[in-house]
């Protein structure tokens, strides 16, 4: 479908007239057009939300005073290969001229902090469009990746060392938000939902399930409220106001071809890409939480993934269960009509989990399929088919490299694939985890090195030690009183035994490797 001399990593696409777009410049001017169309607020409307709660915390009162040093040791931590904005400075030159950089950074930094003003210069972005799903000829299956200037992001960073240990102090985001914050993550949310849902299962009860679907999360924020919502939170107003102009309107340029297109405005939203918008949008999103616990349901919230539950007596009965679950769904939806959040009731779900009366389909959360009797027979079985062909490309390399190098890239390329799933099927039987152990044993009688040699020589346990050891890691780093405090209500020590205990990592695989007759050292 391309004309020849037309260089482009995007193919051909078709408009709103199904027409074929083949040249840079039409595609870039046709992303404008579809992008735009998805920044926009819905309509304003009063009601018990909008008024703001306030913060019980101390307002903050001092900031930091920020010294070269800081402004060079954030430059050195730019990432070589991170994407030049349309200031044309790359990463790679600033690292290499950060002591000279230092001052003026700094310099700069402190003007921005007391005027209370964001360079204009800095307002630009270029968006590369990136494939997401269907069909490759849709523009509506792109979304933007946006690319800042590399200073501004210097800048964002330092700035952020004056507001960020006060948003910690006060649990800013709320206690349940995993992600953008220290010691959390999606392993993290995925490990506390399931070992609450299990204990409840265990013990004969139901757990209802909300799973909710924000659209346009990051491109769709009210820009007054989300300011009210940080003058509420007790941040300093000198923060407030470099913040307030940090989320003033902006322009872009869709990049095609090395081809930039017509400008389009951004405003309303925390644009992503930058270093602010994810810290922004977690304070934004905070108070959603109070729109589910006004229903007695719990929430886990990733960015602007937030899912909620509410376990129930093993007698109640399923309509009672689904008339709850609609309420909060109801609620939550009151909560975004006062922030002109939309939800795509597509992707809304609704879930009875029990192992004697479950009701709902399978559903996904954070990427994980869950079956409503927590089985992950589905998750374990859609992680295999897709791990086969991941290991197929591996081993089409074979004649080129050794084994030591098929192992490594094997690490690389599907082994993290692998694991991100383990704190979410853990529990399932052997049955069900066989079949994914089979991958790893499959793939090194390919290469040809036993489950011993791989261990020893290139550091690769089997798949169900690395199990293992990942939830031993959890349990070793909640003693420590590290990583989520939900977790302590599941793993504790007993003060009484303390100096009896050994450390429970060590112990524990040292039975587990004796038992397959290696040694822990």
């Amino acid at each position: 479908m391309q004309k020849k001399g037309v260089v482009s990593s995007i193919p051909a696409l078709k408009d709103t007239n199904n027409q074929w777009v083949l040249h840079p410049k039409g595609k870039a001017d046709l992303y404008v057009d579809t992008f735009s169309k998805k920044y926009f607020l819905t309509a304003e409307t009063a009601n018990e939300y909008t008024p703001l709660p306030t913060s019980a915390s101390m307002p903050q009162k001092e900031l930091k005073t920020l010294q070269e040093k800081d402004a060079q040791s954030v430059i050195d931590k730019l990432r070589d290969d991170s994407g030049t904005g349309p200031d044309l400075l790359p990463a790679r030159i600033l690292k290499a001229c950060s002591e000279a950089l230092a001052k003026p950074v700094l310099l700069v930094t402190v003007c921005i902090l007391l005027t209370g003003a964001w360079p204009q210069l800095w307002r630009q972005h270029w968006v590369a469009p990136l494939f997401k799903r269907k069909s490759i000829y849709q523009p509506d299956n792109y979304r933007g990746i946006h690319l800042t200037a590399q200073l501004s992001k210097v800048v964002e960073r330092l700035l952020k060392q004056l507001y960020d240990p006060y948003l910690s102090s006060i649990s800013a985001f709320g206690p349940s938000q995993f992600a953008y914050t220290l010691e959390r993550g999606a392993r993290d949310a995925l490990a506390l939902l399931v070992l609450t849902w299990i204990k409840a299962l265990g013990t004969g009860r139901k757990v209802a399930v909300y799973c909710s679907d924000v659209s346009g999360a990051f491109d769709r924020v009210r820009t007054e409220r989300l300011v009210a919502k940080l003058k509420k939170k007790g941040l300093h107003p000198k923060v407030v106001a470099v913040l307030a102009s940090w989320l003033q309107e902006r322009f872009a340029q869709i990049v095609v071809g090395g081809t930039t297109s017509k400008s389009m405005i951004l405003k309303n939203m925390v644009f992503q890409g930058t270093v602010t918008g994810p810290t922004l949008w977690n304070l934004f999103f905070e108070d959603a939480r109070h729109a589910i616990n006004e229903c007695f349901y719990k929430e886990v919230v990733f960015a602007d993934d937030l899912n909620a539950y509410r376990i129930y007596p093993s007698a109640t009965h399923n309509s009672a269960i689904k008339k709850s679950l609609n309420n909060v769904q109801s609620e939550f939806h009151k909560w975004g009509v006062a922030n002109q959040v939309a939800f795509d009731a597509a992707k809304e779900s609704q879930h009875v989990l029990s192992t004697s009366d479950p009701e709902g389909s399978t559903f996904k959360l954070l990427g994980v399929p869950f079956d409503t009797e927590l089985s992950m027979a589905n998750a374990v079985s859609e992680l295999v088919s897709s791990a086969g062909w991941k290991l197929k490309t591996i081993l089409r390399t074979r004649r080129f490299y050794t084994d030591a190098d098929l192992i490594v890239f094997y690490k690389a390329h599907l082994l993290s694939y692998l694991e991100y799933r383990t704190p979410a099927i853990y529990h399932a039987t052997r049955v069900v985890l066989s079949r994914l152990d089979a991958v790893q044993s499959c793939f090194l009688r390919d290469v040809g090195v036993d489950d011993v040699t791989a261990l020893v020589k290139f550091h690769l346990a089997p798949l169900s030690t690395r199990r293992d050891i990942a939830m031993l890691g959890l349990i070793h780093r909640t003693i420590r009183g590290k990583g989520p405090s939900q977790f302590k209500d599941f793993f504790w020590r007993d003060p009484q035994h303390h100096a009896k205990l050994v450390d429970p990592i060590h112990a524990l695989l040292q039975d587990h490797l004796s038992s397959r007759g290696l040694l822990w050292a």
